[in-house]
């Protein structure tokens, strides 16, 4: 390693905001190594006055890794200025970033950026900033990422099945409805993205037979045997004794062993509701 990378590493593990100068003109380093550890410690120092300096280096630089360090950085800071730097990358992350880069580092960086991702999903963002917004809530989780996923959904902000992907990855509950809604949609789509993010808010520990009817009419105009297996493990995901009588006929089904075996399976999930007599048949 080189003497200038060591250095800077010596300089972030003082811990001393005085050596914040040093560390910005190592960050001109021609060593990318040299670049990417300045920019690290600059992050641990947490000093807010060092963000321009590092949103400078978000546009201009070039090598993934630094890049990477510098959107860590940010997310340290957590100011205002620094959550703005890091939503305005979520349409074009650039080189050697991705949004799910950026939305970890969003969800790391507090209420700041909870709020800054709902005022920008509570606008009208182009599409691929909207869409990284979202990814983003959902990195966050929570019933405030809903409800701003929510309206972004219904005002037809986001496309649907970047919405529901997110709703998914959020985990609250309380967005279970309006993912229901869309496993009967006419996009196959947007039908397999209600689908997951529906799997991912069930808990069979915890029974919901609110959701039960929906995915029975689901099931019921299925299109196509993939589907049918996907919502007949969502059934069980349900944890609910109403979804029994959905799945006793599939799990008698002899003609597609695949579903009558993932029938089975959801039935398994359930808790007692007199389900043992086809499984014992």
């Amino acid at each position: 390693l080189s003497v200038r990378w060591r250095v800077v590493r010596a300089l972030g593990e003082l811990g001393d905001d005085r050596a914040a100068s040093s560390l910005l003109i190592a960050m001109q380093d021609a060593d990318p190594a040299v670049r990417a550890e300045a920019v690290g410690a600059l992050g641990r120092l947490g000093v807010a006055a060092v963000v321009p300096s590092l949103v400078t280096a978000l546009r201009a630089e070039e090598e993934g890794e630094v890049r990477r360090r510098v959107v860590a950085a940010l997310a340290a800071v957590g100011s205002e200025a620094a959550v703005d730097a890091l939503v305005e990358s979520l349409g074009d992350p650039g080189p050697g970033l991705t949004v799910a880069d950026l939305a970890a580092a969003l969800s790391a960086a507090g209420d700041t950026a909870t709020a800054r991702l709902e005022r920008c999903l509570g606008g009208q963002p182009e599409a691929a900033r909207a869409r990284g917004c979202a990814e983003a809530l959902g990195a966050v989780g929570g019933p405030r990422a809903s409800t701003a996923l929510t309206g972004a959904l219904r005002r037809g902000v986001l496309e649907p099945d970047a919405a529901l992907s997110a709703l998914g990855r959020a985990g609250d509950a309380t967005a279970l409805p309006i993912v229901l809604e869309h496993l009967a949609d006419p996009v196959p789509s947007t039908r397999v993205a209600a689908a997951d993010a529906a799997r991912a808010l069930l808990d069979p520990k915890r029974p919901d037979g609110r959701a039960v009817a929906p995915i029975a009419r689901a099931l019921a105009a299925a299109r196509g045997r993939d589907e049918r297996l996907r919502l007949a493990r969502l059934l069980g995901r349900t944890g609910a004794p109403e979804a029994v009588q959905a799945l006793e006929p599939l799990a008698r089904d002899n003609d597609d062993v695949t579903l009558r075996t993932a029938a089975i399976a959801a039935l398994g999930d359930i808790a007692p509701a007199g389900q043992d007599r086809v499984l014992i048949e």
